[in-house]
């Protein structure tokens, strides 16, 4: 390892990475008046709910983030007079994720994304079709999968055994240096 005197720690580089919200100009519908509490709100609030469902780019980014919630505005959207309360607490949750969606660049499943950037002479910039969302394998699954396959019998009749050369034997211990795979172990 370097010290000080090597030189600096950080060094300037010509380029950067940009993070934006993803939908910034997502063609939505007008906010629906949560204060209202006339007898015609629930149709108001529902086919504005309908009308944000039917914009794929924003129904597929709150399904991606929250199966559930997706799930629900689906049948709240099917059923012919759906319950108020379920109705509102859909409303507002999906017009949380469009906030995020429209305004706030947050790292959060399709909600945003980055693209690298440069220094120029004059501003600029381009947004197009060839930026594509692109998925990293969470940790958790990946143990679930494992898992999963290390379960099935069949399969394991062809794993090869390894060994780990990152361990240790401390007396009677066998010390592996990180933690499980899974919470569940």
């Amino acid at each position: 390892m370097g010290s000080r005197k090597d030189g600096p720690l950080y060094r300037c580089a010509d380029t950067a990475l940009v993070r934006a919200a993803r939908s910034s100009r997502l063609p939505l519908p007008a906010w629906p008046d949560l204060t209202d509490d006339t007898p015609d709100c629930e149709v108001r609030w529902q086919t504005w709910l309908r009308d944000v469902w039917s914009l794929s780019e924003a129904a597929d980014s709150i399904e991606q983030a929250s199966p559930l919630l997706a799930q629900r505005v689906q049948t709240l959207c099917s059923v012919a007079s759906p319950e108020t309360r379920q109705l509102r607490r859909a409303v507002v949750s999906v017009m949380r994720y469009l906030l995020r969606m429209t305004g706030r660049a947050t790292p959060n499943g399709l909600f945003a994304g980055i693209a690298p950037a440069s220094f120029g002479e004059r501003p600029g910039w381009s947004w197009g079709e060839w930026h594509r969302p692109v998925i990293r394998a969470d940790g958790d699954w990946i143990a679930d999968l494992i898992a999963s396959l290390e379960a099935n019998p069949e399969l394991l009749r062809h794993l090869h055994v390894m060994a780990n050369n990152t361990i240790s034997v401390r007396g009677d211990r066998l010390i592996v240096p990180y933690p499980p795979r899974s919470r569940r172990t």
